[in-house]
Formats: structure tokens, sequence, C-alpha cells
């Protein structure tokens, strides 16, 4: 996650005790990390391989500008950074 923390976003993983207090949720495709059920209403950003995905979901994990732009939206919905 360099370009997020490039962004000046802190990020986490999923087995870390801070995981709990995150504002958004990353997954990436074939991701093990389960979201923990008092967290069922954080954002959830999701990544895939594919640059050409038809899921209109799926962010390219190379695509610079929208998942930026999906880390600002989850923020405005989810919350403060």
């Amino acid at each position: 996650m360099p370009l997020l923390r490039a962004g000046g976003y802190r990020v986490v993983f999923p087995d870390s005790e801070q995981a709990a207090h995150a504002d958004i949720i990353v997954r990436c495709d074939g991701g093990s990390a389960e979201i923990l059920p008092d967290r069922a209403e954080t954002p959830v950003i999701r990544l895939t391989t594919e640059p050409d995905s038809a899921d209109p979901d799926l962010v390219y994990r190379y695509d610079r500008t929208r998942l930026l732009d999906a880390m600002r939206d989850g923020i405005r919905r989810g919350g403060a950074r």
C-alpha cells in the first residue's frame, strides 16, 4: 500500500490491533481478511488486479486517481481520516 501511504493515509493490516479502528477497509482479490462484525458499516474498497474489470465496484490496484477518489469518498461516507 505504498500509494496510500504516499497519499498521507495510515495503513494497517487486518491482524493489527489498530485494524478495529480503521476508517476504511481495503480488500485485495482473494484476500482472506474478514470484516469484523462491529465494523460492518465501515466503507470497503475492493481492489482488483484486472485493469478492465467489468465490475464497477472494483478499483484497479494501480489506478492512482480512482483509488484516491475511492478513499476520499469512503472517508466522506464513513467519517474522519
